[in-house]
């Protein structure tokens, strides 16, 4: 299936989806929408006007063929708390052949040292595998973890 949607895009992008127009202004600038210049003062002005937050929430979604289980689909969220860089993360896969998995893991930091490169923090773990014949396995585990970057 995947194939066949990239088939699609890709003879649409051919056909004019992806013509791009040059355009020149009265000093002779090259420009594709906005000049190359203005776009990159632009991109690093928005990063400089950002709001500085302790709290980070990313998400991705995916797809893939996988030879043994068929299309697969899944997801994951992942909430950071910046300053401690403790984190929270929630996730699940469906697979075509051979059911589903979701699963929860977290970890607190709890300790820092004093010039930031190491940290002690606790986690834990649980996930539930359904194999789609009507078995599940729910694995589960915590664990005490110490980090020091050099």
């Amino acid at each position: 299936m995947f194939k066949q949607i990239f088939v699609v895009l890709a003879i649409c992008a051919t056909f004019g989806f992806a013509e791009l127009e040059q355009v020149f202004d009265r000093q002779g600038q090259e420009f594709y929408l906005i000049p190359a210049e203005e776009y990159n003062l632009v991109r690093h002005r928005r990063r400089a006007e950002r709001i500085p937050t302790d709290h980070n929430i990313r998400g991705k979604l995916y797809g893939r063929d996988d030879p043994n289980y068929g299309e697969v689909y899944g997801g994951r969220a992942t909430y950071t708390h910046r300053p401690s860089d403790s984190q929270f993360s929630v996730g699940g896969e469906r697979r075509q052949r051979g059911g589903s998995k979701i699963d929860a893991k977290g970890q607190y930091n709890f300790f820092e040292t004093n010039d930031g490169r190491g940290t002690i923090g606790i986690g834990g773990q649980v996930s539930r595998t359904n194999d789609g014949r009507g078995h599940h396995r729910t694995d589960y585990g915590a664990l005490l973890e110490g980090e020091y970057r050099f």
